[in-house]
């Protein structure tokens, strides 16, 4: 080009290529989305592996009280102690505070029908009310942990102090007073671990870890 085109502005020179500020803003928004994913799969790692403990610790729980009577253990008789005596199955329990719980139970399984069944079909062992994570026996019988979830679930309700402290948290305060109402909340489905379970799975578990604890 020569000195008298430039002078006169008769070439318009090309631009330098330039961002404008929508471009900016896309890509702006673009690196936030990708932050905002890899924030949500960091979090979404995080809750499946805390499931997966709490699911463990659970079945660890399990294996420390096998063997043991939740109802003596809970309600122990007079003067008898409390885990020493309550070293026996449930079958072979004489504690009289049993029966209350058998009686319990099959009021419990008797209303249930009335809305298709205690238990949610396939939420649970319908022999040990473990979800199916734990016991994939779903009534069939030889439980490996047996008369562990449910009396646990019906003792601490007899306490109404654990009742007043830990219900309400749990979900089940509009039941406190309510025996048979408890007993059929305990069968509402609730994901617990990840898993599909019943609101009996997460009382016993709080039961569990607190037995654990004392």
């Amino acid at each position: 080009m020569c000195d008298r085109c430039r002078d006169a502005s008769a070439v318009q020179l090309p631009a330098s290529p330039s961002v404008g500020p929508r471009q900016r803003l896309e890509e702006t928004d673009g690196d936030d989305d990708l932050g905002d994913l890899q924030a949500g799969a960091e979090l979404l790692q995080t809750r499946i592996q805390e499931q997966a403990r709490g699911l463990a610790d659970y079945i660890g729980c399990l294996e420390t009280w096998r063997g043991v009577c939740m109802i003596c253990y809970h309600l122990p008789r007079v003067a008898s102690g409390q885990v020493g005596h309550a070293r026996h199955g449930l079958a072979g329990c004489v504690n009289p505070e049993r029966f209350r719980f058998f009686d319990a139970k099959r009021e419990a399984q008797s209303q249930g029908q009335g809305r298709g069944g205690w238990f949610r079909q396939y939420s649970s062992c319908y022999r040990c009310f473990n979800p199916q994570a734990v016991c994939d026996r779903l009534g069939a019988g030889g439980c490996q942990f047996r008369d562990l979830v449910m009396p646990s679930c019906w003792a601490v309700f007899q306490n109404k102090s654990w009742v007043a402290q830990y219900l309400d948290t749990l979900g089940g305060g509009h039941v406190a007073d309510d025996e048979a109402g408890y007993m059929l909340w305990l069968g509402e489905e609730q994901e617990v671990f990840g898993e599909a379970a019943s609101r009996a799975i997460a009382v016993a578990d709080l039961v569990f870890r607190q037995m654990a604890g004392a």
